[in-house]
């Protein structure tokens, strides 16, 4: 992966130097990078005028692809964010529906193995019953 997108800012007397991940469309980095954004934004994003445009600027490939035909009206200001995450989420996330089915799917699928003892089975059956719970 490239460096880090490095951006430094500074007002009455805090700093926003902090590394931003540049995130190139892989779905299974998805959800971290953007736990990553969210953290950013919540401590920094005051800061900035319009994060948007710093947030496209971390993007590369497709995701840039996706976003890349936005105007920069339609991403200024403390909203701007929001927009390109939006459309992120669209590609990249795991909808809600489509996880349930994968929890209920693996809880109906679960058995014994063989060789495995009934107090690992018990504790794996909990641990899948806990995470179908979790998830309504």
């Amino acid at each position: 992966m490239e460096e880090d997108f490095n951006i430094h800012k500074e007002e009455n007397g805090r700093s926003s130097k902090e590394k931003f991940e540049k995130f190139e469309g892989k779905i299974g980095e998805y959800k971290r990078w953007r736990v990553q954004v969210e953290d950013w934004f919540f401590q920094w994003g005051d800061l900035w005028k319009h994060p948007g445009i710093q947030l496209r600027n971390a993007l590369r490939g497709e995701a840039w692809e996706m976003v890349g035909d936005l105007k920069t009206y339609e991403i200024q200001g403390k909203e701007g964010y929001g927009k390109i995450l939006e459309i992120l989420d669209r590609r990249y996330s795991i909808r809600k529906e489509c996880q349930k089915l994968n929890i209920m799917n693996e809880m109906y699928r679960i058995e014994r193995r063989m060789k495995e003892s009934i107090t690992d089975y018990v504790n794996r059956f909990q641990m899948v019953y806990r995470r179908c719970k979790s998830v309504g």
